[in-house]
């Protein structure tokens, strides 16, 4: 599942862009998003990119997404007030609508 589609600009190498994609991949299996699912892989999209720009390596952007899926779940948590959440809170959003094929 190629990230391009979700870059902007080219800030990242051949090697990155390889690294974010099989994150993408194996973060939208782990937390069953449908291929047709666009909206919801365009946010993991961008928060993998988020990820490699604030500098965190390739072998953690799969870990730290599912890590914030899991904290943001936990009430009072303080991924409730991050970003992270709110990145996760829309991604089960689209899950539990029911909304998946409506949402670009």
């Amino acid at each position: 599942m190629p990230i391009r589609e979700f870059l902007t600009g080219g800030a990242f190498d051949e090697i990155e862009i390889r690294a974010m994609s099989a994150a993408l991949q194996s973060v939208c299996r782990a937390l069953e998003i449908p291929d047709h699912a666009q909206n919801e892989k365009r946010i993991i999209a961008e928060r993998i990119i988020a990820l490699a720009r604030d500098g965190v390596g390739p072998a953690e952007f799969h870990d730290r997404v599912l890590r914030e899926d899991r904290e943001s779940k936990r009430p009072g948590s303080q991924a409730h007030e991050t970003s992270a959440c709110a990145t996760c809170a829309t991604i089960r959003a689209c899950r539990l609508d029911g909304k998946r094929t409506a949402r670009s």
